[in-house]
């Protein structure tokens, strides 16, 4: 039996309990019925107040027939003030948008890091629903196929250096099947065969990490393909985790689902898995101060106008 953990043979970790075979409803889920911000219902408060405003100007102008005297409610003025407010409540509806957006990346990083406090579950041919282990943290026993190893284009390192990151399928134990399993970050002088041959490891392992379903190619004709080199028929380097189409290049069956690797299940200092705890909030905030100082920003200039057009002599 194995004895150790990560890329080296281990004590299996204390078995979850199952429940129907499948492990589902374990750990933090997301709120019920909790969707993806959208800008259409702001876009929608937003057209209603600027039809709002608008109309009491208009109205303004039909109820007090002297008004329309006044410099500021003159037909080119009205105008401009329509404009500006369209622009003004548009800046921020777009302001309170990105604070929206801000939440909801809050929200995700709480269900990650708590997703990531809760105990493995084994991953098992049976259980291994994309769907359903998104972002969950399972281990799994088998062994690498190491000469099926590929690479992970465009990848970084913690501290930012370009690389490539090593996909390995990792045959289960007593089981036909395999899973990918993305061990971590290489430097990108790395992704040759002879330099991908350092890393094979023969001995069973037990790897812990973070359950994925497959990466799928966005269906827009901009999006970069996964093409083998030319002469060539088998592709070494990929753009994203598309288990269907790797299928083709790995003679066991895959799950449909992939591993990341968590830091520690390698004792060697290469491939370096990332830290899934380090997580940031996006630009969000940023963003969100940024729609707000151009709303004052308008707002200031459009009062100095007003202000200016005042000050003339009649």
């Amino acid at each position: 039996a194995p004895a150790g953990r990560g890329d080296s043979a281990g004590a299996m970790p204390p078995r979850p309990r199952r429940a129907g075979g499948f492990l589902r409803g374990h750990g933090p889920r997301a709120p019920a019925g909790r969707k993806p911000s959208s800008l259409a219902p702001l876009v929608g408060v937003q057209i209603s107040y600027t039809v709002v405003l608008c109309s009491v100007l208009l109205f303004s102008v039909l109820l007090f027939p002297t008004m329309p005297n006044h410099r500021l409610l003159s037909p080119r003025w009205l105008v401009q003030h329509s404009f500006a407010l369209v622009i003004f409540v548009m800046l921020l509806t777009l302001g309170f948008w990105q604070l929206g957006r801000l939440e909801e990346r809050r929200a995700a990083n709480a269900l990650r890091v708590a997703a990531l406090d809760a105990p493995p579950l084994a991953l098992t041919f049976v259980n291994a629903d994309g769907a359903a282990l998104a972002g969950r943290k399972v281990y799994v026993h088998g062994t690498f196929i190491n000469s099926e190893s590929v690479v992970l284009r465009g990848r970084r390192s913690t501290s930012g250096v370009d690389g490539v990151h090593l996909l390995t399928p990792l045959r289960l134990r007593d089981s036909d099947a395999a899973v990918l399993v993305d061990r971590g970050w290489l430097p990108a002088n790395q992704q040759t065969p002879a330099a991908l041959a350092a890393y094979a490891v023969e001995r069973e392992v037990v790897i812990e990490g973070i359950a994925w379903p497959p990466q799928v190619r966005p269906n827009s004709p901009l999006a970069p393909r996964d093409l083998p080199l030319p002469g060539e028929s088998r592709i070494a380097a990929w753009m994203r985790v598309d288990v269907a189409a790797l299928q083709a290049q790995v003679s066991a069956p895959l799950l449909p689902i992939y591993v990341e690797a968590l830091p520690g299940s390698n004792d060697a200092p290469l491939p370096l898995p990332l830290d899934p705890r380090n997580l940031d909030e996006g630009p969000h905030l940023g963003y969100a101060l940024q729609w707000f100082s151009f709303a004052t920003m308008l707002a200031i200039v459009y009062a100095a106008l007003m202000r200016q057009e005042l000050a003339r002599k009649k």
